[in-house]
């Protein structure tokens, strides 16, 4: 990268793709979180999914629809607060954090649902949607948007969605930002110790042993759409990019079409350049689809359809998506979760 959270993701990152608090409150308060919505562009009955990303996974939560005017509401309880995904399809998502105590409104296009929300009634929920509009500012180099939004979570550390961006991947390498994420999650520990950021932390630094830049990648031999079998070993000689992703993951599908620039430009030079993908999905019917509307042309798609419990996932410690392994021919990681452009650089200068 994910880091949408990288994802957002990706992307974004990517990802990328829902955060918490209390204002904007109709009458008593109830027992739960309410989200209120109005949707243009979305006919009577269209699906609204609400997902909790929990520890990596996405634990499916609720399901809404939307009536004659477009407008929706979902219920549902939080007795701490969490980061969810309000979703309309696997690539149409955004996210909020939620609490027994969020009324949340969200408002948007149907049809560009990440492009074009707002939310009130949620200070959390409206950090993490300021976030969003600096990953998809198209004017800004991705590290001028790292920066932004490091800066941003600086000035607002102590609430919810900082740690959640911080420390769940989604814009941020645990590795290379380190220092900052675990300044960030000290401060979280005393700010809500219910939450488990700093532990989770720690449990990702030692999962990243194993895959730390300088080693040889873990070996991984998994099922082609077809079938067959492909070890990662069998694509020696060349820069491989080992791309962890899903259909269902919106960072990891707004970076496809500039890795399949990528791929493109450089599959042909040098000893050359190709991809392992890795797909964290449990459907195989979305994969596949998915693969084909991305027109993700390299020939390497490989899936146990287990989705993080999969085996290539524990091998790497991949707990969040998008997550991507740079190899050298020998099989040696050089690099981890390059950011799209970083990629194309770093691809120009080992393929002169």
């Amino acid at each position: 990268m994910t880091p949408l959270v990288r994802s957002f993701s990706p992307f974004v990152c990517a990802l990328i793709l829902s955060l918490l608090n209390q204002a904007c409150q109709n009458t008593a308060a109830t027992d739960g979180y309410t989200i209120s919505g109005q949707l243009s562009h979305a006919p009577a009955g269209t699906p609204v999914y609400l997902a909790q990303l929990n520890g990596g996974k996405v634990v499916e939560k609720n399901t809404g629809r939307t009536d004659t005017q477009g407008s929706f509401a979902l219920q549902g309880k939080a007795t701490t607060p969490g980061l969810y995904q309000i979703s309309l399809s696997d690539d149409n998502r955004v996210l909020v954090v939620l609490n027994n105590n969020t009324r949340l409104q969200l408002h948007g296009d149907a049809q560009n649902l990440i492009s074009s929300y707002s939310v009130q009634g949620s200070p959390e929920s409206e950090l993490v949607h300021q976030m969003t509009g600096i990953m998809l500012d198209t004017s800004s180099r991705m590290e001028q948007k790292v920066a932004s939004i490091k800066h941003l979570i600086r000035r607002n550390a102590t609430s919810a969605a900082a740690g959640f961006i911080a420390c769940n991947q989604i814009f941020f390498d645990p590795e290379q930002d380190a220092q900052f994420t675990d300044s960030i999650a000290l401060i979280q520990q005393k700010a809500h110790p219910e939450l488990p950021f700093y532990r989770r932390l720690r449990a990702k630094r030692a999962l990243l042993k194993p895959t730390a830049i300088g080693t040889t990648a873990p070996d991984i031999e998994e099922a082609l759409p077809n079938g067959k079998r492909v070890a990662l070993h069998e694509l020696r000689g060349k820069y491989v990019l080992v791309d962890f992703w899903a259909s269902w993951c919106g960072p990891c599908r707004q970076q496809s079409p500039n890795l399949v620039k990528t791929y493109e430009r450089f599959k042909d030079q040098g000893p050359g350049f190709t991809v392992y993908s890795v797909s964290l999905d449990h459907n195989r019917d979305r994969w596949i689809k998915a693969v084909a509307a991305d027109k993700l042309r390299w020939p390497t798609h490989v899936s146990d359809l287990k989705g993080f419990d999969s085996a290539p996932a524990a091998t790497y410690g991949v707990r969040e998506i998008p997550q991507s392994f740079l190899l050298d021919p020998q099989g040696q990681i050089i690099a981890k979760n390059l950011s799209p452009e970083a990629l194309t650089v770093k691809l120009a200068e080992v393929l002169k």
